[in-house]
């Protein structure tokens, strides 16, 4: 051990930190980054949490440039880092953590802040990290220590990055960095990645791990940089060959001892050993097996039998149908995405084999990426020294047409018949988003055309945060399977697994818990987790009380994951009419009507019966709105932002609103509406243009145009309309009962063609759009429309 740390109690060494995330960028030809800003914060909590770690509050600067209004400047980080660098002795450590985008400039790097500038003016603009290194150097503390999360790769809005300028980045990175260490994320000729299952960018992740105690070796109350150096470099090789990915994060230390980056806290460690920060208790917190990351082991998978059912039964088909998983972000796609891979192993298939892979989003910007990348999935999987024609393998894949890529893939699976191939694709959507119309349309529709024009035995198994608009129409022809927050039953379960051997949560608190968190699993497992961390869970005899989950829920609301993920949710997945009805929920506190929600128009009224199907919200016993995930309406209310987005908003302040009692209210209030169809569940009247149409509509017709209103702006499939106003034992798919109800929904709400409100999308169904709901109080039926 270096004598230096034997002379002086390590918890004495001060440790200075400044830590800069970039999200967004204000130059437009920069792409913005989603989990930098997150990386940064997480690291700033994690060198906070005790003033036993050698930094603290007063001696920890956090930067980032999340959004327009949250900047940080190249002057911002270059006077911090100057302050820190002339206040460090001798003695301390002084750490520069930067996570965002990197670039080369004549040969040099640079780190790029909010107000970077490409072209011209970036080497004016960005940080110079040679002038990192050099106010570092002038520093008299003794540690000096750099890790960058970034590369060169992705800055650039009109093209990726190549390997010769990602090479530049990186030998720049590592050039005079005379008495300093540098921690980088990835060699000079790979891509630094970010996972949105996690929420971080790789390095940064397994970082965050190390430092939390997981590195350190027994008998030691601290992580040196090169025990961290090592835990990261393992853990990110291992992601990185999961994902058929290359990142090897790379060292550069010349100095002698060892350097250490974090102490432990002085409480946490007994004679003779350290105990990992991660915890204060000596047992393994149950809840770190299966949050946040994805549940992979078959023993921590809860619920979800109806959902692997269908699974089974699609997988058994003759047919090898693509599947679906839909549901919104936390809600379990991944964990149930690993617990199927589990399953092809386990269940007998009277014979039939899979071989399965995971396909990346990461990288696929392009038709061809995305072919590219199956075959290379393949080719990891197989043993081509096995077959008759190896070098089929090396033939090129890059710009093959849908019939020439699948006449690849029939040579291959006539060397290796018997086999199913199931390509597993986490966040789809993810693929769609990064490439231009034209790639993602080519890609589905590849994936269209083995389906119905080939014999291949090859299944796509993808998870969805939404149904994808796709031109070609969707390769996923049966619905999705939709997951949906927990059952009662399926949240107990939960609880108790996770509980027992630990404490005891009776009835009363494990009803509380599942109302709170809406069924959800993700809050479940957040206010669990924050449970653990907040009191001594080791003893079967610990009742919980309500007091000791309120206090847990409060921290949980105060989070930075529930921010990250409702943060997300909010302002990527919520239509402004969707955000205006929770922000107007969370200002009031208490459920809102129906009459005060049409006061506010028919967008807003439909906006709320789409959170209803979201189950974000839900409605009362009165018949009223409220959130179903309180946990959303408690979080809005510490949310940073939630004053500034009252105001833009514009959300009225709580006022008495009339109840109509005469139906020439609801005409009134339907005529309003100039343009789509409105319809009025109260009276049963529907409008077009503001006047009420001519046709009597059937009961059955009616509630079949009321189900497609509240999917406004979505894709229905023929299933769910059919499962919506058929009852299931008189519905077996009989596809023309459903085109002919919906001939005559269109003969009495559509004036003429083009189709403007229920349009047909080839083997998916009907996108349904400009249709409206209101709701009144008065609930006489008109036409003969009772529901």
């Amino acid at each position: 051990m270096n004598t230096r740390l034997q002379k002086r109690d390590i918890h004495a060494i001060r440790r200075w930190a400044v830590l800069v995330g970039v999200n967004h960028y204000q130059d437009e030809k920069i792409r913005n980054l989603r989990f930098s800003v997150n990386d940064a914060h997480a690291l700033f909590q994690l060198l906070n949490r005790s003033t036993d770690s050698g930094y603290g509050p007063d001696r920890v600067q956090l930067m980032t440039g999340k959004s327009p209004d949250e900047k940080v400047t190249r002057m911002d980080i270059l006077t911090q880092l100057l302050a820190w660098s002339n206040q460090a002795e001798r003695d301390d450590l002084l750490l520069f953590y930067f996570s965002g985008h990197g670039d080369v400039v004549n040969g040099d790097a640079y780190l790029l802040p909010t107000d970077a500038q490409r072209l011209d003016l970036l080497s004016d603009t960005a940080v110079s990290l040679q002038r990192i290194k050099s106010i570092m150097q002038q520093s008299k503390a003794r540690a000096k220590v750099i890790i960058l999360d970034a590369c060169h790769v992705g800055a650039a809005l009109s093209g990726r990055a190549t390997s010769t300028d990602n090479q530049a980045f990186i030998r720049s990175v590592f050039e005079q960095a005379e008495g300093i260490a540098i921690f980088a994320s990835s060699a000079q000729d790979e891509l630094s990645w970010e996972d949105a299952n996690k929420a971080h960018g790789i390095f940064t992740y397994y970082l965050l791990e190390a430092l939390s105690g997981e590195a350190k070796t027994a008998h030691k109350g601290f992580v040196t940089l090169n025990e961290a150096a090592n835990h990261v470099t393992q853990k990110v090789k291992s992601w990185a060959g999961t994902n058929k990915l290359y990142q090897r994060p790379t060292l550069k230390f010349e100095g002698s001892g060892e350097l250490v980056l974090i102490t432990m806290p002085k409480e946490q460690m007994p004679q003779g050993a350290a105990a990992p920060i991660t915890g204060t208790f000596s047992r393994i917190n149950p809840v770190q097996r299966t949050f946040p990351n994805a549940v992979r082991e078959v023993r921590d998978f809860i619920g979800r039998a109806h959902e692997l059912k269908a699974v089974r039964q699609t997988l058994a088909a003759t047919v090898d149908l693509p599947i679906a998983i839909l549901g919104d972000r936390g809600i379990g796609k991944t964990s149930v995405l690993k617990r199927i891979e589990k399953m092809l192993a386990e269940q007998n298939w009277n014979g039939r084999q899979f071989l399965s892979f995971t396909l990346s989003p990461n990288g696929i910007f392009s038709y061809n990426d995305f072919i590219q990348n199956i075959w290379d999935g393949l080719y990891c999987e197989l043993d081509p020294r096995e077959f008759d024609n190896p070098q089929l393998f090396d033939q090129t894949i890059s710009n093959l047409s849908f019939s020439r890529f699948a006449n690849q893939l029939k040579l291959l699976s006539r060397m290796v018949p018997d086999m199913t191939y199931v390509v597993f694709i986490d966040e789809f959507g993810q693929i769609i988003h990064q490439c231009d119309d034209l790639e993602s349309n080519k890609i589905e529709g590849l994936i269209s055309y083995l389906v119905e024009h080939t014999d291949i035995p090859i299944v796509f198994i993808i998870s969805l945060l939404q149904v994808l608009p796709g031109s070609y129409g969707s390769p996923f022809p049966r619905r999705p399977i939709q997951l949906l927050p927990f059952t009662r039953e399926e949240s107990g379960t939960l609880l108790t697994y996770l509980l027992t051997g630990y404490a005891s949560l009776d009835q009363e608190g494990q009803d509380w818990l599942y109302e709170y968190a809406g069924g959800h699993p993700y809050f479940i497992k957040l206010m669990l987790a924050k449970l653990f961390d907040l009191h001594r869970l080791e003893d079967v005899d610990t009742v919980i009380s309500l007091e000791m989950l309120q206090k847990a829920v409060k921290e949980a609301c105060s989070s930075a994951r529930a921010g990250e993920l409702l943060g997300d949710i909010y302002t990527t997945y919520f239509s402004e009419e969707q955000r205006f009805v929770v922000m107007w929920l969370a200002q009031q506190k208490r459920p809102l009507s129906w009459d005060e929600l049409q006061q506010s128009g028919a967008v807003v009224v439909t906006a709320a019966w789409q959170l209803i199907n979201r189950h974000y919200l839900q409605e009362d016993g009165n018949g009223n709105v409220e959130f179903k995930l309180k946990f959303m309406g408690d979080w809005l209310c510490r949310w940073p932002n939630y004053t500034a987005e009252l105001e833009r908003l514009q959300i009225p302040e709580m006022t008495a609103v009339p109840s109509p009692t005469e139906s020439e209210d609801t005409v009134r209030s339907c005529t309003t509406e100039k343009s789509g169809v409105c319809v009025d569940i109260s009276t049963g009247r529907v409008y077009v243009n503001g006047e009420e149409i001519d046709t009597t509509l059937s009961n059955l017709e009616f509630q079949a145009l009321v189900y497609l209103a509240k999917r406004s702006g979505e894709v229905v499939s023929k299933d769910e309309l059919a499962n919506s106003v058929y009852p299931g034992e008189h519905y077996e798919g009989d596809d023309q009962r459903i085109s002919a109800l919906i001939y005559r929904l269109r003969s009495a709400v559509e004036l003429q063609k083009p189709y403007q409100y229920i349009l047909t999308l080839r083997k998916r169904g009907f996108r349904i759009q400009n249709i409206t709901l209101m709701e009144t109080n008065n609930h006489e039926r008109l036409n003969g429309n009772q529901i």
